[in-house]
Formats: structure tokens, C-alpha cells, sequence
């Protein structure tokens, strides 16, 4: 993968984000549904560090 700079690339490599659960009925889906997989996401994402807290 391409990055912009390449030491904000090399520092990635290698770290993945904690998995999160699909949406069983994304049909269904309340909005608070979607606000809450956005957050455990965004959640995942931190404690990989791959996003700032």
C-alpha cells in the first residue's frame, strides 16, 4: 500500500485493529445501531493505535 509518507506507512505495518462484529440485520438497523458499531470501531481503532485518542 501506497503511502504519502513512507514512515507513517512503515510505523502501520503490522498492526491490525481488533475485529468488529457485522450488523446482523443491517436492514433493521436503528440509527443508535449504526452510532454504536461506529464508536466500537473508532474504539478498536485507538487501541490498535492506528488512530489518535
Amino acid at each position: 500500500m501506497a503511502y504519502l509518507n513512507d514512515g507513517a506507512g512503515k510505523a502501520r505495518e503490522g498492526k491490525q485493529a481488533a475485529a468488529v462484529a457485522d450488523i446482523p440485520t443491517p436492514g433493521s438497523a436503528t440509527a443508535t445501531d449504526c452510532a454504536n458499531k461506529i464508536n466500537a470501531l473508532l474504539a478498536a481503532l485507538r487501541a490498535a493505535g492506528l488512530l489518535k485518542s
